[in-house]
């Protein structure tokens, strides 16, 4: 405790920490107390829980399970957005609609070898889509056979680069037919190409539910591949992957990682992996310090943060914290940032 407060007071000004434990925002003083300070008690969960039940587009709907369930991928209004931002928010297995939507998910996207699918027609694994659901999970307290299996699908496709790529959309034409039809594409045919780039969503997702995971149940195996991804963000200095080759290198482009938002779901910030690369033990490396200097440039006066993204899958899109606006869980995730730099030494078996 001590050591996470001397880090704050020298590197936030103001008291930002008491703005984030404000009582009028009790999934965020839950989140601070419990990744931050480390003493959140169940009181401060059954606050945060009651509050989230109130929220826009989480209650249950006919089906018992809050968003759309029939097209459960739909940013804002599906399910799968619903149950990200209720783990987002900090309920996890201990909140039953927690645990009913993640069932549903789970059998409405489990495919045949694991990973998981889109509703798509047929039904088509993803990289993104894998990551995501089994970081989900795993932060939600669920590990069983959805979640092994998940994890197992992850960490055979990990690609040549340490990311991962994985997506059946590879060109225009596919994009329309997944927009339109609902259907999937050609994209594995890049797959295998090392002169195609991963793609910095899927990574961040598979990496981020790789991490979770070794920390409960460590191994040689996965640590490697956890060093590996860290690596993939390393090289790209966190936010320069505009050399993709992807077909959508054009909006990867346009999108200036630089600039922070809240991900919640299929986004990436380089805040986001800054958190990353400071859980897996890789944050003193010398090639995340302009990410992390361009960061604390970015702090306001008071010790706070904007949210500067309304990229589709950030936070924003709920419409409380809208960019240019003073943000509470933008400010959160840096707190995040620090206390993992502080606490967490390199992890022995990463390159």
């Amino acid at each position: 405790m001590v050591a996470i407060m001397n880090l704050l007071k020298k590197y936030i000004s103001g008291d930002s920490l008491g703005w984030l434990l404000e009582t009028s925002d009790p999934d965020v003083r839950y989140l601070t107390l419990r990744d931050v300070l480390c003493r959140a008690g169940e009181d401060d969960y059954r606050a945060a829980e009651s509050f989230i039940a109130g929220a826009p587009g989480l209650k249950p709907g006919k089906d018992g399970v809050p968003g759309n369930p029939k097209r459960y991928d739909l940013y804002s209004t599906g399910t799968l957005w619903a149950f990200a931002e209720m783990v987002g928010r900090g309920l996890d297995r201990r909140t039953g609609l927690v645990v009913k939507t993640a069932e549903f998910l789970s059998r409405a996207g489990i495919g045949e070898s694991g990973g998981f699918s889109l509703p798509w027609k047929p039904a088509a694994e993803s990289a993104l889509y894998t990551g995501e659901m089994v970081r989900l999970l795993l932060s939600a307290g669920v590990m069983d056979d959805r979640t092994e299996s998940g994890i197992a699908w992850v960490l055979e496709r990990q690609r040549h680069d340490g990311g991962w790529l994985h997506w059946q959309v590879g060109g225009w034409t596919d994009l329309a037919s997944f927009l339109l039809l609902n259907r999937p594409g050609r994209g594995l045919a890049r797959e295998t190409d090392p002169a195609v780039m991963s793609c910095p969503y899927a990574t961040i997702a598979c990496a981020s539910a790789l991490l979770i995971y070794n920390r409960l149940r460590p191994s040689e195996k996965t640590a490697r591949a956890v060093g590996r991804a860290a690596e993939y963000f390393l090289r790209a200095r966190m936010h320069d992957f505009n050399a993709s080759g992807l077909f959508n290198s054009r909006l990867i482009y346009r999108q200036n990682f630089s600039v922070p938002g809240y991900p919640v779901l299929g986004q990436y910030d380089s805040l986001s992996g800054l958190v990353f690369l400071a859980g897996a033990g890789r944050f003193n490396d010398p090639r995340a310090s302009a990410a992390f200097n361009g960061i604390m440039a970015r702090q306001n006066r008071d010790g706070t943060w904007d949210s500067e993204s309304n990229q589709a899958g950030m936070m924003a899109q709920r419409g409380r914290q809208w960019p240019g606006r003073k943000s509470k869980w933008v400010t959160l995730n840096v707190f995040r940032l620090l206390k993992l730099a502080e606490e967490t030494p390199a992890a022995p078996g990463f390159i």
